[in-house]
C-alpha cells in the first residue's frame, strides 16, 4: 500500500508532540537544578565579590536559596562572615534591613538568627536595628536564648574590640564584602603587630584575652595576604594603610604586600 501522509500523520504528530513534551520537560528540570545548584563555593563567590556589583535585591533570594541548601548548618563556621556581610550591606542600603526581616521570616531558624546579629552589628541610625531585632525575636523568641546578647544596645561591628577572637575577622570581612569600605580591612590590620616577638612579654602577662589577640594577629595576617592576592581594592588599602603606618605595622604590611605579590606571580 502506498504511504498516505494522512492516514499517518495524526500517529506521527503524537509521537512527535510527545518526544517534544518530554524533551521540554527534560530541559526544564535541568533549568532548575541549575538555578538551584547552590554550594558554600558558589554562594562564597558572590559574597566576596558583591562590593563590586553590588545588588540589594538579590541578597535576600540569595540568602534563602543558600540556607535551603544547607550553606549556613555550621553557624560556628559560616556565621560570622554572613553576619558581617548583612550589617555591612544594611548600613549600606537604606531600607534593606526592613525588607530582609519581611522577606526571610520563614527561613530556618539559625540562619534567621545569623540575620538578626547582622542588623543589631549594622547599629542602624534612630534605633531602626534594635526595633527590627525585636520584631525579629518576637516571632521567633526561642533565639532570645541562643543569642541574648542581641536584646541588649546595638553595636557597630567596626567599634568590637580584636579582643573578642579571630571570628572577628570573618565578620570583618564580611563587611568589607558587602561596602568595599577600607574601615573594616584598617580594623583587621590594627591587629597585626600583637604576633611581633616584641609584644611577647605584654601578650603573656594578658593572660588569656593576650593569647586571644595573638591568635587573632596570626589569622590577620593570613587572611590579609589571601585576600591582597585576590582583590586588588584590598591590596590598595594595604598600600594606603602603609603610608599611614610606621614600626611594626609598616613591617607586617610590607611583607604582606610582598607575599601577596609572589603568590600572584606563582599562579
Amino acid at each position: 500500500m502506498p504511504y498516505s501522509g494522512r492516514r499517518h500523520f495524526p500517529i506521527v504528530l503524537s509521537r512527535l508532540l510527545a518526544s517534544l513534551f518530554l524533551l521540554l520537560l527534560t530541559y526544564s528540570t535541568q533549568l532548575q537544578a541549575v538555578t538551584n545548584d547552590m554550594t558554600r563555593d558558589t554562594f562564597s563567590a558572590w559574597l566576596s565579590h558583591y562590593y563590586l556589583q553590588p545588588e540589594p535585591e538579590r541578597i535576600a533570594p540569595m540568602l534563602r536559596q543558600a540556607a535551603e541548601a544547607g550553606v549556613f548548618s555550621e553557624p560556628s563556621k559560616s556565621g560570622p562572615a554572613l553576619f558581617g556581610f548583612i550589617a555591612g550591606a544594611s548600613s549600606r542600603h537604606p531600607g534593606l534591613a526592613a525588607r530582609l526581616i519581611d522577606d526571610l521570616e520563614t527561613l530556618d531558624e539559625t540562619t534567621l538568627g545569623l540575620v538578626l546579629i547582622g542588623i543589631w552589628y549594622a547599629d542602624l541610625p534612630e534605633n531602626e536595628s534594635a526595633s527590627l531585632v525585636a520584631a525579629g525575636l518576637n516571632q521567633h523568641p526561642a533565639l532570645v536564648q541562643a543569642y541574648p546578647f542581641i536584646t541588649s544596645e546595638p553595636m557597630s561591628l567596626l567599634e568590637v574590640p580584636a579582643e573578642r577572637g579571630p571570628w572577628l575577622l570573618d565578620a570583618l570581612w564580611g563587611y568589607f564584602f558587602a561596602t568595599g569600605s577600607s574601615q573594616p580591612v584598617a580594623n583587621i590590620i590594627d591587629t597585626l603587630p600583637w604576633l611581633d616577638a616584641s609584644k611577647k612579654d605584654e601578650v603573656l602577662a594578658m593572660g588569656g584575652a593576650g593569647l586571644m589577640l595573638m591568635a587573632t594577629s596570626g589569622a590577620a595576617r593570613w587572611s590579609l595576604t589571601a585576600n591582597a592576592r585576590q582583590h586588588p581594592q584590598v591590596r590598595q588599602i594595604c598600600e594606603d594603610q602603609l603610608t599611614r603606618h610606621e614600626g611594626l605595622i609598616a613591617e607586617q604590611l610590607q611583607q604582606i604586600l610582598n607575599q601577596a605579590a609572589e603568590s600572584g606571580e606563582q599562579q
